[in-house]
C-alpha cells in the first residue's frame, strides 16, 4: 500500500477548499497526461486496467499511474467510506490557476473515493472492480450516468455492469 505523496496531499486539500465546478465543465487536458495516484487501494483493484479501458476511447494515453506532481492534472483515488450503498464516488473537479512567469496555467484535481470494504461485502469480482474504476474516471471525463443498461456509465452492478461505451460517450471521450 503506497502512502500519499506530498503533492497528492496538497491536491486533496486544495480540492476540498476550492469552489466546485460541475464535472461536465472539465476542460480538455491539451495532450498533457492526467496523473492517477492511489492511496490505500489494494493491488487487486487493477486501476491501470480501468484507466487503459477508458484510454482506448480517448485515442491517446490520457492517464499515467504515478504520484501526482505539483501543478498537474491529477485524479486521486482513495480507499475510504462512501455514503449509502454506493461503492465509488467522484468528487467535483476543481480547477487551479497559476500565474507564474506571466503565464496562466490551469490544471484539475478530482478525488475518487472507493469503499473497498463495501465492495468486498458485495463480492465485487476483478471485472466489477475494473468497471468501477473506469466508471468513476468516466465521471472525471464529464460523463453522466446512463438510465439504460447499455453503457459502462450505468450506475448499478447487479447484474454485472457492461463494459461498453455508447456512440455519444465515445465521441465525448475522443474529443478530450
Amino acid at each position: 500500500m503506497r502512502k500519499l505523496t506530498a503533492a497528492g496531499l496538497v491536491a486533496a486539500l486544495a480540492a476540498s477548499l476550492s469552489p466546485a465546478l460541475p464535472l461536465a465543465a472539465v476542460a480538455a487536458t491539451g495532450g498533457r497526461p492526467v496523473y492517477v495516484e492511489t492511496v490505500g487501494i489494494p493491488k487487486d483493484w487493477d486501476v491501470a486496467g480501468g484507466a487503459r479501458w477508458l484510454d482506448r476511447y480517448t485515442g491517446k494515453t490520457t492517464f499515467k499511474l504515478a504520484p501526482c506532481p505539483p501543478r498537474t492534472d491529477c485524479v486521486l483515488i482513495l480507499a475510504g467510506s462512501v455514503p449509502g450503498d454506493k461503492v465509488g464516488w467522484a468528487s467535483p473537479t476543481r480547477t487551479r490557476l497559476s500565474f507564474g512567469g506571466g503565464q496562466r496555467v490551469t490544471w484539475t484535481t478530482t478525488t475518487i473515493t472507493v469503499d473497498v470494504a463495501q465492495a468486498k461485502r458485495y463480492r465485487y469480482t476483478a471485472g466489477t472492480r475494473r468497471w468501477l474504476i473506469a466508471h468513476e474516471l468516466g465521471h472525471w471525463a464529464g460523463l453522466a450516468h446512463q438510465s439504460k443498461r447499455v453503457s459502462f456509465m450505468y450506475p448499478k452492478t447487479n447484474p454485472t455492469p457492461p463494459m461498453t461505451a455508447t456512440a455519444a460517450e465515445r465521441r465525448h471521450l475522443a474529443g478530450r
